[in-house]
């Protein structure tokens, strides 16, 4: 885990200057049409200064790894267009509380249209209520962090 100084959040254009990160390894490649999008890292934000980030660690967690391969399934569809707008760098941030989660996805500052929040949540909601998934008992925010890149060859 490593501390980083100098990103802004694509979800509201905040510093996420001090807060831990960890690199994403995603298990499938997402791409159409010579676009792809991939989920490169993950920050932790806690709420409380007691947190522990410890079981949020991907090789203790598969919840960081599901939201980030949910995700890039549900834009996949749209990489044309999210591209061709200008948003190559989305993220993605999923607030947990003791009894809820929810996010909100960005780029450039501003959310997502409702069209694309409409398809992440059919994605995002089996994964945060499904049995498979360990979704952190403690409040925190988590912001995922995706790159649409095309191949040029």
């Amino acid at each position: 885990m490593k501390f980083i100084t100098s990103v802004s959040s694509p979800v509201d254009g905040k510093s996420l200057e001090g807060s831990q990160s960890v690199r994403i390894q995603q298990d499938g490649e997402f791409e159409l049409d010579g676009k792809t999008i991939r989920c490169t890292e993950v920050f932790y934000l806690p709420k409380t200064p007691d947190c522990s980030l410890a079981p949020f660690l991907p090789s203790r967690s598969s919840f960081p790894r599901e939201i980030a391969m949910a995700s890039c399934a549900a834009l996949c569809p749209h990489l044309g267009v999210l591209k061709a707008s200008g948003r190559n760098r989305l993220g993605l941030r999923v607030s947990t509380d003791t009894d809820m989660v929810e996010y909100q996805a960005g780029s450039g500052g501003q959310l997502l249209p409702q069209r694309y929040m409409n398809e992440l949540d059919g994605a995002l909601i089996p994964v945060i209520h499904g049995g498979s998934s360990s979704v952190p008992q403690q409040p925190m925010d988590m912001e995922f962090l995706f790159y649409i890149t095309e191949n040029t060859s």
